[in-house]
This record gives structure tokens, sequence and C-alpha cells, in this order.
């Protein structure tokens, strides 16, 4: 439910701003994100983003293999299938009576993406592997990741029983700002038919993507607690990674965060028409949008893309 206070709460901002009544040459729409390509993130690669826990050596006496020491467990996080979904809603408010502009506009737009978010960390040692390579795991040549078997947790909305108006991934939620300046390249009498293009500046807010910092952040103080005389990997497996208590405290760290915006500029191109007389007409905004800096600190999250807005217009 919180990720729904905030989409409600956002939502709202925006509607309240849309629907603000229309004054002198100017108005105010609602729009629908028909299509939004300004965000892209590649799927993990194995063996993922891994984590680093000083502590967490591992050492053990394997026949024919001889001495393990491993300085640091293969733990990783791994994110797959970034995908929009249905919801991406906005508005925008105008006047259109600038002159040499012919218009300025405040428009926002809130989107939220999806993606298959995990954690995989090791619960057993790979005695298939050590055997088969026991005189390279003697003279310590051998791939740390080889050596142990795994398991995934997910950390989705649904693996801890959330599932908000269809979403049940590892959500990601996106409320951008533009300031845009237009110019007619078209205008048909009495305003039936109006082409514009133009641009202007862009402020991004979101939420963070699931990265191994945020991981270590939140699991350290059960780290710490573990038993070093205790079995390791048992204690990983059952005290951390397979803990719901512990892992959900990720998730909410992604539904409750909301970065530093991220500034950046648009290239607007568009279309609206509106009757003689009636005050309400449809439009069409295409925006190049084109972050300054990185979308995420920790990830590597593209910005760069085209949005198309469909929407109703309200005004004179």
């Amino acid at each position: 439910m919180r990720l729904g206070t905030k989409v409600l709460g956002i939502g709202l901002m925006v509607a309240l701003m849309s629907a603000s009544p229309s004054f002198g040459l100017a108005g105010v729409g609602v729009h629908y994100g028909v299509s939004d390509l300004t965000l892209n993130m590649n799927d993990t690669p194995l063996p993922g983003e891994m984590l680093f826990f000083e502590q967490l050596q591992f050492n053990a006496t394997v026949q024919n293999a001889g001495q393990i020491s491993v300085d640091s467990l293969p733990i990783s996080v791994l994110r797959s299938g970034f995908e929009p979904t249905w919801l991406n809603l906005g508005g925008k408010a105008y006047i259109d009576v600038i002159p040499f502009l012919d218009a300025v506009e405040v428009s926002a737009n809130f989107g939220v993406w999806q993606y298959e978010g995990t954690v995989r960390y090791p619960t057993t040692l790979n005695e298939t592997y050590v055997q088969a390579n026991a005189t390279e795991i003697s003279s310590g040549n051998y791939e740390k990741d080889s050596l142990f078997l795994y398991e995934e947790t997910a950390l989705t909305l649904k693996e801890f029983g959330v599932d908000y108006l269809g979403f049940n991934k590892t959500p990601y939620a996106k409320l951008h700002f533009d300031l845009s300046f237009r110019k007619n390249i078209v205008k048909l009498p009495m305003k039936v038919l109006r082409i514009y293009a133009g641009g202007g500046l862009s402020a991004h807010f979101a939420t963070p993507v699931l990265s191994s910092g945020m991981v270590e952040q939140v699991v350290q103080s059960s780290i710490e607690n573990i038993d070093e005389n205790a079995d390791l990997l048992q204690e990983l497996n059952q005290g951390v990674f397979d803990n719901p208590e512990v892992m959900e405290q990720v998730v909410y760290k992604i539904i409750e965060g909301l970065s530093e915006p991220t500034m950046g500029m648009h290239v607007l191109f568009g279309t609206m028409v509106k009757p003689p007389i009636i005050p309400v007409g449809v439009y069409v905004d295409g925006k190049l949008m084109i972050p300054f800096g990185a979308m995420d600190p920790n990830v590597d999250l593209g910005g760069y893309g085209l949005l198309l807005n469909a929407g109703l217009t309200f005004g004179l």
C-alpha cells in the first residue's frame, strides 16, 4: 500500500494542475503516455552485480581438493526484463499569446516501469565441480563463482504480498516536469489546427533501481550478527537472504525512496486541433528527452528517447 499512497499522491498533484480553470488565451490539458521509450536498462549478465562483505570469508577443507579459501562469498544482484506498465499519465498548462514564441507551457508525466529484481547467494559447495577440478583447486586455480550452488530470492512486490494495480514485479516510478517554449509552424484561422515545435528544460524525479549497494546497506546489520562459529552458508540462507523480514526491507527502500532530480532538456513537436467556439480540443505531443546526467547514480539506466502523449485540452 505504500506504493499506492505514493502513486495516488502524485496523481492527485498532476490532476490538480491539469484541472486549473482556463483564463485568457490559455488552457490546460490531460494526457496519456501512449508510448514512452525514454528509459532502457539491459539485463544483468551472470554472475550479476557483486556485493562485498569483508567479514564473509569462507574456508573449508575438501577431500582431494585441500583447503578452499574465499575472501568474500559471491553474492550478487540481478535485474532483467525492464518494461513499461500501463500507467503513464500527465497534464499541462499553457499560455499561447507569448510574443515571438507563440506559447509557453508546463507539463508533467508520471509513469511506472517494472522488472525482475533478485539477489543470488551461495547455499552449498558445488561438489561436482570441486571434485572434477580438484587438482586446479588445490593449486588455487579456480573460478570462485563456480565453487558453489546458488538460490535466488525475488525482490518483487508479489514476493511480499503486494499487488497494486497489477504491479507485481520490482517497481520503478518516475515523475518529470517540462518547461517548454513553442513556436507555431502551421496555424489555421481561429486556431482550428496548430502544428508546433519547440523545446525546453526537464527535471526527472524517480525511485531508486535495485543495486548491490542498496542490498549491502539494508542487510549489513544482519550480516554482522552472524555467529562466526556457525555454518556460514546456512546462516546466510536462513538468517538473511531467505528471510522475508530482512529482504522485504529492500523492496520498501525502493518504493519509498526518491532520487535527487536529474536535469535535462527536450525537443518538442506536436499538433493541436480545436473546433471554433467549443473550448475542448485534442493534442498529440512528441518529445525527445535528453538528460544531462545519469538517471540513477548506481545503475546504467538510459534516459534518452522519445515520449508520445495524446490528450484533451480545455481552454480558449
